[in-house]
């Protein structure tokens, strides 16, 4: 059986001619298989966050393009809401991530550039989420959203942010620079099963333990 989000990624990362503009798909579900209230499911959704850098609106199948297939790109756009226009904060991936975590512009959070800390007094969606009781985790597909190096604080109120290992395991750009879309699923899709076996963790997926995931992947 193909996992959604292995599906999502497997759907999405077809070849592009992509340029600087970051389209995010956000997408909250609530678990329906819980002996929970339909309220406090409601109230109490899984969260993920996923998105894909350099890949241009145009080339997408849901926004008029042809030419590709991305089945599961036009199913959220059917079952969720698809903005006509949206617009970056800015080109630079790490600048217009902070953005997207933090809800401010670029102006008021100082990442202007790539290895500019974010300041402490600004918090993040991952540390507010982390307070209501969720448990966070955050895996990426570019080196340029490395925590250690190009994108410090990034990683803040993740209790697992996956970054690059510190030395190459090879010359290859794949786990140098990049990630395939298949490995950061995979990556993914590892952390959630680990957390939701985890016996020391209180309650299970879909029930008591409450999940928020942020995927990027690049192209």
């Amino acid at each position: 059986m193909v996992s959604p989000i292995s599906a999502y990624f497997r759907a999405s990362v077809r070849p592009m001619k992509s340029v600087g503009l970051l389209i995010v798909a956000a997408m909250v579900s609530a678990s329906g298989a819980c002996a929970q209230s339909a309220r406090k499911a409601a109230a109490q959704p899984n969260v993920f966050l996923v998105t894909i850098d350099t890949l241009r609106a145009d080339h997408v199948h849901c926004y008029g393009y042809e030419s590709i297939q991305t089945p599961a790109l036009d199913n959220l756009a059917k079952d969720g809401v698809r903005f006509a226009q949206a617009f970056t904060p800015s080109p630079i991936t790490n600048t217009s991530h902070i953005s997207i975590l933090t809800g401010l512009l670029p102006d008021t959070h100082g990442v202007m550039d790539f290895a500019v800390p974010l300041a402490t007094e600004y918090p993040v969606w991952a540390e507010l989420l982390k307070k209501r009781g969720y448990h966070t985790g955050a895996f990426i597909g570019s080196i340029v959203l490395d925590s250690r190096n190009f994108a410090p604080g990034l990683d803040r109120g993740f209790d697992f942010y996956d970054n690059f290992p510190e030395v190459a395991p090879n010359k290859s750009r794949w786990e140098r620079l990049e990630r395939r879309g298949e490995d950061v699923a995979r990556r993914a899709e590892n952390w959630l099963s680990a957390v939701n076996s985890d016996k020391r963790l209180p309650g299970k997926m879909g029930s008591d333990t409450k999940m928020c995931t942020y995927i990027s992947n690049y192209r």
